[in-house]
C-alpha cells in the first residue's frame, strides 16, 4: 500500500483536487499520513480544497458568527492537522486564504468568550506553523500589526522580568502566527542590555 500512496502523493504535487467526498478525503488522509510522502506534494490539493470551500467564503461574511463558523470549519477540515503545520503555502490564493483565516483566528483569540475553544488553539498552532514554514511572508493589516506589537510588549516584559510565561501560552501561540518566537528572546536580550548600560 505504501508504494501506491507514494505514487498518488507524487501525482498530487502537480495537480490539485479541489472537490472531495468522504472517500476521497479518506484516501488523501491515508496518503498524508504516510511518512514516505513529502507533505508538500499534497499542499496544492489542501489549498485547493480549503480555498474552494464554503468555510473559506464564510471568512469574508459581514456577520461575525458566520466568520467564526468558517474559521472553525477550516480548522476542523480532516486534512488540516495532517498537512497545514508541515507545508509551505506557496500560492497567492493559499496565502490570501491564510491571511484572512489568521485574522479571523486572531479576533477570536482576543475575545474571552473563545478562550476555552480547543478548535481555536489548534487552528492557531497549525496556522502558526504554516506561517513559519512560509517565512512569515503573509501580509497583515495595521490592526493586526498593532495587536502583534501589544503581544510582543507583554511577552517581552514577562521574559525580562522572569515572570511565569505559562499564563501567556495562548499569547505565545497567537504571536507565532505573525512572528518567529525567537524574536521575543532577541528583543528581551536587547532590552536587558540597554537597561544595564
Amino acid at each position: 500500500m505504501a508504494p501506491l500512496r507514494r505514487l498518488v502523493g507524487s501525482r498530487l504535487e502537480t495537480i490539485a483536487i479541489s472537490v472531495a467526498n468522504d472517500t476521497v478525503l479518506a484516501v488523501l488522509a491515508s496518503v498524508a499520513s504516510d511518512p514516505e510522502v513529502p507533505p508538500q506534494w499534497l499542499a496544492p490539493t489542501l489549498m485547493a480544497l480549503l480555498t474552494g470551500s464554503d468555510a473559506a467564503r464564510a471568512l469574508r461574511a459581514p456577520a461575525a458568527s458566520v466568520v467564526t463558523d468558517g474559521a472553525r470549519d477550516l480548522v476542523l477540515h480532516p486534512l488540516v492537522p495532517l498537512l497545514l503545520p508541515r507545508i509551505v503555502v506557496d500560492t497567492a490564493s493559499g496565502a490570501a486564504l491564510c491571511e484572512t483565516w489568521r485574522h479571523a483566528l486572531l479576533q477570536r483569540a482576543i475575545d474571552p468568550a473563545f478562550s476555552a475553544q480547543r478548535w481555536l488553539w489548534n487552528g492557531i498552532a497549525w496556522l502558526g506553523a504554516a506561517a513559519g514554514n512560509s517565512g512569515y511572508a503573509w501580509s497583515e493589516s495595521a490592526e493586526e500589526t498593532a495587536l502583534v506589537e501589544a503581544m510582543t510588549d507583554a511577552l517581552t516584559t514577562a521574559l525580562v522580568n522572569g515572570a511565569s510565561t505559562e499564563p501567556l501560552a495562548p499569547v505565545f501561540l497567537t504571536y507565532a502566527m505573525y512572528r518567529p518566537r525567537s524574536t521575543l528572546g532577541e528583543r528581551a536580550t536587547s532590552f536587558r542590555e540597554s537597561t544595564h548600560r
